[in-house]
């Protein structure tokens, strides 16, 4: 069959799989695709599946890696950087010498290099099921970071190690002196490669956009070309390429965080096509395991010397227990218990451990990288025992994923909350956040205006939630602290004002008398219909004083007073985004929710005489804006119907919703 056909009947099974995951939220949609290439094999279409290991390694683990490395959350590494690279490194290490032994001691038969080999590829932990079972029972939150973190940074060294043991099968010489010498060579030579690579990338950026080529397109196939050149080259010159891309992958994610209008709408664009590209890869190893498996089957049910079906299940259930008890025994040793605490629902350090031990699902990059075992090696011989390999990580990796989704949830326990309608309205609230959260990078200054009136309209709905359901039990002693203390940022705020900022030497003393009239108790909420209105008494009374202004003079210090006003504001909002990198309390988002509520209001109150010039634009841009929060909106609803958070009955009930703000924008 033509190549053409043969990727669009793949591309055409993802889809499909997408589609009844979608519809069948409780069905892994690994195991969809993997059915789904069984299927496809029995078709009469002679399909063949056979990749170049070096082939498969740049087209599949080159990007998913590249990919692993842009979600790195450097602020979350950092804060637990010890012991992440801890179960990413030691961890992958010790389990692959000591599991590849058991599993030695349990076949015999299969060469030690090529345990190596299955157990190395086994390495890597994938995040997608825990995260979808994070959203619906209630992981502490430090754990969840750390599982996340393990799962991105391992996929780079247990690939790593299963090159080496690749290497030593090849070869049929293993030498541990020799390996960790090729490992620290490889490792850090891939790194500053990719360092270095990425660099001379931004380099070639910032000259692009010095020629005026601000063009999305161009920079998106650019980065889409970043991981095939960084690995490629990586490779050519003898370091480790997936390492070379990892870190380039970090190192462009690190970037990317420092946004400014024009590169948002870049952001938004390669996050979406990263998703889409990502899932279809992974897809596609999927299938291509399905497409063989029947094949692989046939072929170990029809020899009497391979291990027969019995012993392979067997086979499969110890390794999957020898990989929960080893994760169960590492952590509660080295882990300390304040490491994963959760200040607000602490958990033992056992209950811990036993989520980390269950929490270690397998994926693509493991079934990629077993995948790229060659049939022959260089040598002319068959490598020795590939189909069972094989085998082996696709049982394991069912077996993880039906552990995540299915037995961990019986161990973290059910969220506290008894009613139904307040866990869905807690599931609405994350919704509006996220949608928040999503539309924030793409605000340009052509669509600000009309995104601070779409943003405000969803922080009212959360506001309206919470009121709702009943859920703000805050410490008012640390609420009225926390309105002092940002009493008092506005104050200093307007005195460097003052001293530093000649546009405000006529202004900033008026304001900080209306400022300290304002506060009641030295505690205030903004109120910017009450600050102009006491700053009018106040102009008045002056002029009753003998203060006199010239004609005009008043209008102008109105709107000086707003401008500053606003400029308070934003330095309140950074303080408390300082605020909140260690103290995430409510208290402390509800004030930061209380001042964004109300820039955004200012932001829009300010723009109307904008608008009345360019009335028709600007309606324009703000119902291009409320369909995109719209589409947000219905992707999340669409994920926590997935997840269990809400009903078929809820989620049908919030696309309404949707419906009808649309009809009213229209």
């Amino acid at each position: 069959m033509p190549t053409f056909e043969y990727v669009l009947i793949l591309l055409s099974a993802v889809f499909i799989a997408n589609l009844i995951s979608r519809l069948l939220p409780a069905l892994s949609v690994s195991v969809i695709l993997i059915i789904l290439g069984a299927c496809i094999s029995f078709l009469p279409l002679g399909i063949t599946v056979e990749l170049e290991p070096g082939l498969f390694f740049v087209l599949f683990i080159a990007p998913l890696i590249f990919n692993a490395g842009m979600l790195l959350d450097m602020k979350v590494f950092w804060a637990l950087k010890g012991p992440i690279l801890n179960m990413a490194f030691l961890l992958v290490i010790v389990s692959i010498i000591a599991i590849a032994g058991f599993l030695h001691i349990l076949a015999p038969d299969l060469p030690l290099v090529a345990a190596f080999a299955l157990i190395a590829a086994l390495g890597p932990t994938d995040d997608v099921a825990i995260i979808s079972v994070s959203e619906r029972v209630p992981i502490p939150a430090k754990l969840m970071n750390l599982i996340k973190g393990e799962s991105i940074i391992n996929d780079a060294s247990g690939i790593v190690s299963f090159q080496l043991a690749m290497l030593a099968a090849v070869s049929g010489v293993f030498s541990p002196l020799y390996a960790a010498e090729r490992l620290l060579i490889a490792g850090i030579g891939g790194i500053s490669a990719g360092l270095v690579f990425i660099y001379l990338k931004f380099l070639l950026v910032k000259w692009i956009r010095r020629l005026g080529m601000e063009n999305v397109t161009l920079h998106i196939l650019l980065e889409l070309l970043t991981p095939f050149m960084v690995y490629m080259i990586a490779e050519t010159v003898g370091v480790s390429g997936v390492l070379a891309v990892f870190a380039a992958g970090a190192a462009h994610s690190f970037r990317r965080k420092k946004l400014n209008p024009e590169t948002a709408t870049l952001h938004v664009a390669s996050k979406s096509i990263w998703s889409v590209l990502s899932f279809t890869l992974e897809g596609v190893v999927y299938l291509i395991l399905g497409i063989q498996l029947p094949r692989i089957l046939r072929t170990i049910g029809g020899s009497s010397d391979s291990t027969n079906i019995l012993e392979l299940i067997l086979y499969v259930i110890a390794l999957t227990m020898a990989f929960a008890v080893m994760r169960f025994v590492w952590f509660y040793l080295t882990t300390r218990a304040k490491t994963c605490a959760d200040d607000e629902a602490p958990v033992n350090k056992a209950r811990n451990a036993m989520i980390f031990a269950l929490a270690g699902a397998r994926g693509a990059v493991t079934m990629a990288s077993v995948l790229s075992i060659p049939v022959i090696l260089s040598s002319g011989e068959i490598f020795p025992q590939r189909d069972l390999l094989i085998l082996l990580a696709t049982g394991i990796i069912l077996c993880s994923l039906l552990i995540s989704n299915y037995l961990l949830p019986l161990v973290v326990g059910r969220p506290e909350e008894s009613s139904k309608t307040e866990t869905e309205n807690q599931a609405c609230i994350e919704i509006l956040n996220n949608v928040i959260s999503d539309l924030a990078p793409s605000i340009t200054k052509e669509n600000r205006i009309a995104a601070g009136i779409v943003l405000h309209q969803y922080r009212s709905r959360i506001k309206a939630l919470q009121d709702k359901i009943g859920g703000n039990k805050f410490d008012k002693h640390k609420e009225q602290q926390l309105r002092r203390q940002c009493w008092e940022w506005e104050q200093q705020h307007t005195i460097t004002l003052l001293e530093n900022n000649e546009d405000y030497q006529s202004i900033a003393p008026h304001y900080l008398e209306v400022l300290n009239k304002t506060s009641t108790n030295g505690l205030r909420k903004p109120s910017l219909l009450q600050t102009i209105k006491r700053f009018a008494m106040h102009l008045h009374q002056s002029s009753r004083k003998g203060i006199h202004l010239r004609r005009g003079s008043t209008n102008k210090m109105h709107n000086s007073f707003i401008k500053l006003r606003e400029e308070n504001v934003l330095f309140i909002l950074q303080q408390l985004k300082l605020l909140q990198e260690h103290d995430n309390s409510k208290e402390v988002r509800k004030i930061h929710q209380e001042y964004e509520i109300f820039y955004s209001f200012m932001q829009s109150r300010n723009a109307m005489t904008d608008r009345q010039h360019a009335t028709d634009h600007q309606d324009g841009i703000l119902l291009e804006t409320a369909a995109s929060a719209f589409q947000i909106e219905r992707d999340n609803i669409q994920i926590m119907f997935e997840t269990g958070r809400i009903s078929r009955e809820k989620a049908k009930e919030l696309r309404n919703n949707i419906a009808l703000l649309e009809t009213e924008l229209s």
